[in-house]
């Protein structure tokens, strides 16, 4: 959800061992427990997470496809409801540090990173004042290397260049499924899943592409 004052929205960190995009910033949010409405589960986590009452309004909209985070040769799709609330009492809270190592407000024009890619998404597309918007629904059969390489020199928190020297040995020798079948793959897909070169149909050749820019940035 998102909790805005004075042009400023309220977001946590995940902690280093969430399973799912540690360390990002997110909105307060949560799951929906049995007998519940999107609202009343929404009202219950902001409680919950950051100890603040509120009746918020559904914001914008945001359906999703992207890589299943289990696996990545599957899809998940979701939507997402972003509820938005600007009236409340008290200041908040960090109710749960063992999930969220850290809490701060910021400019919706100016968001940290990094930050999970479907949020930042729905934030800036409350902004602009629009309802609905898809997400990782768009065409990318124009991938190409410059765009691989943008990406890894605008890396933020280097797991990318750390995963990709592990492997270096497997990228040279072209054995790409040695990456791919590794234990700590799955691991690295739930991290990165939302950027747009893990594509279910191309994942190997991605891979392939994302190291050799990787190289040229060395």
């Amino acid at each position: 959800m998102m909790i805005l004052r004075d042009q400023k929205i309220l977001l946590l960190r995940r902690a280093n061992w969430a399973p799912f995009f540690p360390g990002y910033w997110h909105c307060p949010t949560g799951k929906m427990e049995e007998g519940e409405s999107p609202k009343q589960s929404i009202i219950r986590e902001i409680f919950e997470e950051v100890g603040l009452n509120v009746n918020p309004q559904l914001g914008t909209v945001v359906t999703v496809k992207a890589p299943h985070f289990k696996n990545p040769e599957l899809t998940w799709k979701d939507i997402s409801l972003f509820f938005v609330t600007k009236v409340f009492e008290g200041e908040p809270i960090n109710k749960e540090p063992r999930l969220h190592d850290a809490m701060d407000w910021f400019d919706m024009n100016h968001l940290p990173e990094p930050i999970i890619p479907v949020v930042k998404f729905g934030i800036e597309q409350y902004v602009r004042g629009e309802a609905y918007g898809e997400f990782g629904y768009e065409d990318r059969s124009d991938l190409n290397i410059a765009e691989i390489e943008t990406y890894v020199a605008s890396c933020h928190d280097e797991p990318i260049r750390t995963f990709l020297d592990s492997y270096r040995y497997a990228f040279e020798s072209k054995k790409v499924d040695d990456v791919l079948n590794h234990y700590s793959f799955p691991c690295f897909i739930r991290h990165h899943q939302q950027n747009f070169f893990f594509k279910k149909n191309s994942l190997k050749k991605n891979l392939i592409d994302l190291f050799e820019a990787y190289t040229q940035l060395k």
